[in-house]
């Protein structure tokens, strides 16, 4: 699938046209000897490989493959860079790579473009995290991976990685509103991702992130232990569902909040996330839903899983 003629002038104009790497940047389109011609020798790498596959440098994703070619996940390189970090994955991970590509856009801003507010660069960078950490050009595939209970094994490391930044973050303070709504959503989205790894480990051999269901271990013949853990199991579920619609309920506060004091046009089509219940699991109705939380689930509403009862 070949890159769209928007994403590559989209890529190519935000890095102007130099390698994104802090130690390089040297420009990408060279004089030919062929007068008046010019050589390109600029690459547009993938940040998730462009395959679902361990062949492909970062590719093990759940990252939809039409989306793999989108500006979003390509970071423009010289040739030198772009067989650097395809031949050392370890030390270039996919987040990395990304705030790679963001300095690297602010350092073109701030050379080339009108004076920078600092201030409110701040909190572009954060807004730009949070779009990264939570999938938005994808939300609609994600939620509903994530209400089946079905995480994606890069998305831990965005929310711990936004995590981190809030906690070492020098706010200005110039919009109580946003920082407010920038740490409830970091603060509700470590909840749920909290509660969802306290019982779920990565798929062998797979790149999702799932439930243990240790209840599937035990003999029909210890009927009472197997019935507590599926029961266990279920208590998850409910709270899984409640956390995470705690955490959509945050990201539109904190999406409101954008539009109205930064960024007005930050996602207006898409307008309000949504929780996407594909399978229709919510209610049993079996028909495809979507739901808009409208409040908080205290923790007063979480319910405790069944205590293992004394040998």
């Amino acid at each position: 699938m070949s890159v769209d003629d928007k994403d590559i002038k989209l890529l190519w104009g935000k890095a102007a046209n130099r390698c994104s790497m802090p130690d390089c940047r040297r420009p990408l389109v060279a004089p030919s000897s062929d007068l008046p011609s010019t050589v390109i020798v600029g690459e547009m790498a993938h940040i998730v490989g462009e395959k679902n596959s361990g062949n492909s440098p970062r590719g093990l994703s759940s990252l939809p493959c039409e989306e793999r070619n989108r500006y979003t996940n390509l970071i423009l390189l010289c040739a030198h860079h772009h067989t650097v970090i395809d031949k050392d994955e370890k030390n270039w991970p996919v987040e990395k790579l990304h705030a790679i590509k963001r300095d690297h856009e602010l350092w073109v801003e701030e050379r080339l473009g009108e004076s920078v507010d600092f201030e409110l660069q701040i909190y572009h960078d954060f807004i730009e995290l949070v779009s990264i950490a939570f999938y938005l050009e994808n939300w609609e595939w994600l939620c509903d991976c994530l209400f089946r209970q079905i995480m994606d094994v890069d998305f831990p490391d965005g929310i711990y990685q936004l995590d981190f930044e809030l906690f070492r973050a020098l706010l200005p303070g110039r919009i109580p509103e946003f920082e407010e709504a920038l740490q409830n959503l970091v603060k509700r989205s470590r909840t749920y991702l909290d509660y969802y790894m306290s019982d779920a480990a990565i798929v062998p051999g797979d790149s999702r992130i799932m439930n243990k269901k240790r209840y599937k271990y035990v003999s029909f013949e210890n009927l009472g232990e197997r019935d507590r853990l599926l029961e266990e199991y279920d208590f998850w579920q409910r709270n899984c569902t409640m956390l995470l619609f705690n955490l959509v309920k945050a990201l539109n506060d904190f999406s409101d909040i954008v539009r109205k004091k930064i960024k007005p046009t930050f996602f207006i089509r898409k307008g309000k996330f949504c929780v996407h219940d594909f399978m229709g699991l919510m209610g049993g109705s079996l028909t495809e839903t979507w739901h808009i939380p409208k409040r908080y689930f205290s923790d007063e509403e979480l319910v405790e899983p069944p205590k293992k009862s004394e040998k």
